[in-house]
């Protein structure tokens, strides 16, 4: 059975259309079921919400493409003995794949920009079908013909062990070809956004063995909503004007969940919003204020791990990190961290090589001068500088994944106080510690994938691991929601706030693609979006 296709205007008249849609599959059993694919779970709640409140939904699953590709292609990829990849897989495979060339971007393969963008690069490449890699690799340009073979080399040292989201759409449409089970057998699309060629293939493969249809958005003529244009100073501004709006819309009977506010970038959107609707009570749910690698433990992991990486240890750079992190001694107690500064200071301490000469040549002149106390903590941080600097060994020191992962994990636990120090912490710094906790036993299972590392290219692995998933606070669908502007696609709200509404920023520009230029993209017939359409997705 061919996918059937139909168009509607956003808004209310896409949910009006679902309702439709619905009924029609359903055929005037009520309790038929009938799974609804949607672009985010938000966008599922949001439906499943109107669909109850505009007479009664039942028998009716909202899911994404991606966790339906799970449910569909996941055990059978499981039984192959493979593992989901993680960012930080991908940039290890990258990175190796670069090292190993001696090609057009040999003499920048060590730089995080580089791995980073041939990792983003792979990702994109991997939902496009195998006759678009050979023409691009044979038309495009010869940076392009290079991007191919590295990404190339990126999959085999992948393809045994580790699958990805293509490898598990791959997989979901091949399982349609055993036969559906009765809740796949009736599929609607609401709203999706740019398909790629996997995400099309599972539907025509659902398409080939139940019905499939698929509801399309597009603004229809005459049905913009008025809009009203508010010029502030600042950022900072910008966001209190918009959280005035929403407490005089909610004083009006506007509930907080017809409410969204949405930006173009997300800083330094994010913060202020999480920031002024906190202090206004608002009830608010979506991109947290502050990202995962602000929190205090990744700070700490990440500050430490680089510490020393240019010029050693100086003292500046020390005590910055103190200032902002907390630290303990070996024997557990808080730093006197004014103190210590005090005394480097009048030490004449500056550069790495000062810490040991310097330090002692103070000790002593304090006590004999009778100042034992300023001996004593002069001393103490001494053997705090030679502790960290065991524990870190040399900056260029190559070890195993698991190694830093152990350092990272008994810093963590040194400098945070122990089990009970870190809960102690406010309750999102309790989480942030569990969720970098999770991320560095990641990173120590990668020892099989690569050799030993620097401790540099671990605080780069974990900061691109901690910035792939950017989080959610809140319950969606509860309270006023606050996000980037793809959080607005299949939303009905009654007030919309857009924040960011300056030249340069909204329309955004185009995303930074550093390796395959507009050119080498029109080679792939449409499977790889121009850089215009990047910037409007």
């Amino acid at each position: 059975m061919a996918l059937q296709q139909r168009t509607t205007p956003y808004g209310e008249p896409a949910l009006v259309a679902l309702r439709a849609a619905v009924q029609e599959l359903q055929e005037g059993d009520p309790l038929t079921p009938v799974t609804v694919l949607v672009y985010s779970n938000a966008v599922g709640v949001a439906a499943r919400r109107w669909l109850a409140a505009h007479g009664g939904v039942a028998a009716v699953q909202f899911i994404t493409t991606f966790r339906l590709a799970e449910l569909l292609g996941g055990p059978a990829l499981v039984r192959q003995g493979r593992r989901p990849v993680s960012t930080p897989v991908i940039e290890v495979a990258a990175r190796a794949a670069l090292q190993a060339s001696t090609g057009l971007f040999a003499p920048i393969a060590a730089h995080q920009a580089t791995v980073a963008a041939l990792r983003s690069t792979y990702r994109e490449l991997r939902h496009v079908p195998d006759p678009q890699w050979g023409a691009l690799a044979g038309r495009g340009s010869a940076r392009a013909k290079e991007v191919v073979r590295l990404c190339r080399s990126v999959q085999h040292r992948l393809a045994a062990e580790w699958y990805d989201e293509a490898d598990l759409l791959h997989a979901a449409a091949a399982a349609c070809q055993e036969g559906l089970a009765h809740e796949l057998r009736r599929t609607i699309v609401f709203l999706p956004q740019r398909l790629r060629s996997t995400e099309r293939g599972l539907l025509e493969a659902l398409a080939m063995h139940g019905q499939v249809l698929v509801l399309e958005g597009h603004v229809a003529s005459g049905t913009i909503p008025e809009v009203e244009v508010v010029d502030t100073s600042d950022a900072d501004e910008e966001v209190r004007e918009a959280v005035r709006l929403v407490v005089a819309a909610a004083h009006r009977g506007v509930p907080l969940h017809r409410m969204a506010v949405v930006w173009p970038h997300d800083t330094p959107y994010a913060r202020l919003v999480a920031e002024h609707l906190d202090d206004a009570g608002l009830a608010w749910n979506g991109r947290p204020g502050t990202a995962l690698r602000e929190r205090l433990a990744a700070r700490l992991v990440l500050d430490v791990f680089r510490l020393d990486h240019r010029r050693g240890i100086r003292r500046a750079d020390l005590f910055a990190l103190l200032a902002h992190v907390p630290a303990r001694t070996e024997a557990g107690a808080p730093v006197p961290r004014q103190l210590w500064e005090r005394l480097a200071r009048d030490a004449g301490l500056a550069a790495d090589a000062d810490w040991g000469p310097r330090l002692t040549q103070f000790a002593d002149s304090a006590r004999a001068n009778g100042r034992e106390a300023d001996a004593t903590a002069a001393a103490s941080l001494q053997a705090f500088v030679a502790s960290l600097r065991a524990t870190l060994g040399p900056a260029d020191q190559p070890e195993s994944w698991a190694h830093w992962a152990g350092v990272a994990l008994q810093l963590l636990t040194r400098w945070l106080g122990g089990h009970r120090g870190i809960q102690a912490l406010p309750v999102d710094e309790v989480e942030a510690y569990h969720r970098v906790q999770a991320a560095l036993d990641r990173l120590a299972r990668l020892d099989g994938l690569t050799g030993p590392v620097t401790r540099a290219v671990v605080a780069e692995t974990l900061e691109a691991e901690l910035d792939s998933a950017p989080g959610r606070v809140g319950r969606i669908g509860v309270g006023v929601q606050a996000g980037p502007l793809a959080f607005a696609v299949g939303q009905v709200a009654d007030l919309l706030v857009v924040l960011g509404a300056s030249e340069g920023s909204l329309p955004a520009p185009p995303p930074p693609e550093a390796l395959l230029t507009d050119a080498d993209r029109a080679v792939t017939g449409g499977e790889l979006p121009l850089d215009a359409e990047l910037a409007a997705q």
